[in-house]
């Protein structure tokens, strides 16, 4: 699969509100497998985890509605997805990022092109959130 865009409903956010993404793919093949898509949420080191992750969803794509096993080559995928910012994020620049894994084996695609980054994943962009540490 390869991803054409995506769009954001907002680039500035509070601690608390929802995420909204929509992500475009096209399909270069026919798909025979279900992959899980995730959306990650990173920013500064969160305390809890010692990791960058602060929220992450990860479903089938279209709400497991449309799995990757139904893709046929050539065809256009719209996928809707809600990220929840957490209420003890800080206020900071945080990336958008996403991928896909096998659920049976964790397994991630590859990610390639110009957004792919280190761990497949591909970034998407940035926003600012604004915490309660204003």
């Amino acid at each position: 699969m390869r991803l054409l865009g995506y769009r954001l409903d907002n680039y500035t956010y509070s601690t608390g509100d929802t995420i909204e993404l929509t992500l475009f793919y096209r399909t270069v093949q026919d798909m025979d497998q279900r992959y899980t898509a995730f959306v990650h949420l990173l920013g500064p080191e969160n305390p809890t985890s010692g990791r960058t992750l602060w929220a992450q969803n990860d479903s089938e794509p279209c709400h497991s509605f449309y799995p990757t096993s139904s893709w046929k080559e050539g065809e256009i995928v719209v996928d809707r997805i809600d990220l929840s910012i957490p209420d003890e994020a800080p206020s900071s620049t945080y990336r958008i990022a996403m991928g896909f894994y096998e659920a049976w084996s964790g397994r991630r695609l590859s990610a390639t092109g110009d957004s792919a980054a280190e761990d497949d994943i591909v970034l998407l962009g940035e926003i600012v959130v604004k915490g309660h540490d204003l």
